[in-house]
């Protein structure tokens, strides 16, 4: 799902609150996960910075449950 945050703190929050991994996922090919993952959630934090409090993500979460939660980010 592709997702536009424009409140990081809210969008790590509820990542972190999700019950499956949430991945992060590369338009070259990889994925990495987001949860409990603190330093590439800080280096999400100065790439949304740097676009001006705003950042578009590509993520997969395992968890329906989270997808729904996730969705309310969605662009």
């Amino acid at each position: 799902m592709k997702i536009k945050v424009t409140d990081m703190q809210d969008f790590l929050a509820t990542v972190d609150d999700c019950f499956g991994d949430v991945y992060l996922v590369y338009p070259q090919g990889g994925r990495e996960n987001l949860k409990g993952n603190y330093v590439r959630q800080s280096e999400l934090v100065d790439e949304w910075r740097a676009g001006g409090q705003s950042l578009t993500l590509e993520l997969d979460a395992e968890e329906g449950r989270d997808s729904r939660k996730l969705k309310r980010f969605a662009v």
